[in-house]
């Protein structure tokens, strides 16, 4: 549910009002007391590298992100020999 506190011009007087949704409703209220919920900060990497053999996760249930996550691609080099090419996918050279 999200709360936004406002304001709202009547013909004599200005009148605090919230503006109040979640999926199922939308209400509107004048005149009355509203309350911010403190979330706490995410506070970890906005820019993840893939690793080859090791998972990641980004601790950010429930935390307010300050900026959308970047994940760069897969790195992928590839090298000729005498063999062939050789590939590295998601691994540094």
């Amino acid at each position: 549910m999200i709360t936004i506190p406002m304001s709202v011009a009547t013909y004599d007087d200005t009148l605090p009002m919230d503006v109040t949704s979640s999926e199922e409703t939308f209400d509107m209220t004048l005149g009355a007391e509203y309350a911010i919920a403190s979330v706490e900060s995410y506070t970890g990497e906005y820019e993840i590298i893939p690793k080859a053999h090791e998972s990641q996760t980004l601790a950010t249930k429930d935390k307010l992100m300050e900026d959308n996550v970047f994940i760069f691609e897969v790195p992928y080099f590839q090298t000729s020999n005498e063999h062939g090419d050789t590939v590295y996918i998601a691994s540094e050279v």
